[in-house]
């Protein structure tokens, strides 16, 4: 685009260089707090009676602030199961000496 006769379609191709950089951060911020929250989620269902009692709790704050307690002990979860996982690899690494 930037090599296009026209000063519109250059100016377009180099605002969209301008803001990829942006984006891509934002995404892979987005996309990491999704990933825990999916997985959370997942692992929450996985242990019903935790999960039974979340959505007992929630149903107290009726759709969005239910869901939103829903959606953030999914998060809290899978922020806790990453950090055990970080550990255990940590540790693994450390015990076999890689850096």
């Amino acid at each position: 685009m930037q090599r296009s006769a026209s000063a519109f379609t250059r100016r377009v191709g180099a605002a969209i260089l301008g803001f990829a950089p942006w984006l891509m951060k934002t995404l892979s911020v987005v996309g990491t707090a999704a990933m825990f929250m999916v997985g959370g989620g997942i692992l929450l269902h996985g242990w019903p009676s935790a999960a039974h009692a979340v959505e007992h709790f929630a149903d107290g704050f009726g759709g969005v602030g239910g869901a939103l307690i829903n959606i953030g002990a999914g998060a809290g979860v899978g922020i806790v199961a990453g950090a055990i996982v970080l550990a255990a690899v940590m540790s693994v690494q450390k015990l076999r000496g890689a850096s």
